[in-house]
């Protein structure tokens, strides 16, 4: 595979997640390590508009990794949480194995090779900008629904997205709902721009 093909063998949405019904990402992985091998040597031949489109290209997956990896933090901490409630209600019977660390964030860094402050970024984006379950186990939007839509859709990326929910939380309780929607409208359309 050709750096040039970078992105062009992603699934369609739907068939990565543990790999159901489509391409683990293990096998993407994969193949994205045989595209950095010979990365450097394909692009050193590319022109400049081919130049341009391989990191347009890139920067697309690039932002859909991001995504991921905020969506893989929080199904990390919602299963450690869920895990820990289980043992906690029911201590009679072996519950699940615990994994050694008090907060999520640990376990990211120490798993993911992530700092702390990483792994805490990833999982606030996950509790602002993706779905939830409420008590009852009724699905509940982002608390961010416009801005967790452009993150999803790799048109904001997570940087961009944290400063925006940063700012978002700092005045939230300094103003009305209506302005906090249309503060975080503008500042997604800003970073959907620029």
């Amino acid at each position: 595979m050709n750096a040039k093909a970078a992105v062009s063998f992603l699934p369609v949405p739907g068939q990565v997640a543990g790999g159901r019904g489509g391409i683990a990402l293990g096998d993407i992985a994969a193949s994205l390590r045989e595209v950095c091998a010979a990365a450097v040597d394909d692009a050193g031949v590319l022109g400049f508009a081919e130049a341009a489109a391989f990191a347009g290209d890139v920067e697309e997956l690039a932002r859909a990794v991001e995504f991921l990896q905020v969506v893989a933090a929080g199904a990390v901490d919602r299963t450690r949480t869920q895990a820990a409630a289980a043992d906690a209600c029911d201590r009679s019977t072996p519950g699940p194995e615990g994994d050694g660390y008090r907060r999520t964030t640990d376990f990211l860094r120490d798993r993911l090779r992530i700092s702390t402050a990483e792994a805490h970024r990833r999982l606030c984006l996950a509790g602002e900008l993706l779905p939830r379950v409420g008590l009852t186990g009724q699905p509940i939007p982002a608390v961010h629904e416009e801005l967790a839509a452009a993150f999803a859709g790799g048109e904001v990326p997570s940087r961009s997205a944290t400063i925006i929910t940063q700012a978002l939380d700092r005045v939230r309780l300094l103003t009305d709902p209506a302005t906090v929607a249309r503060m975080e409208e503008a500042l997604t359309t800003v970073a959907a721009v620029h």
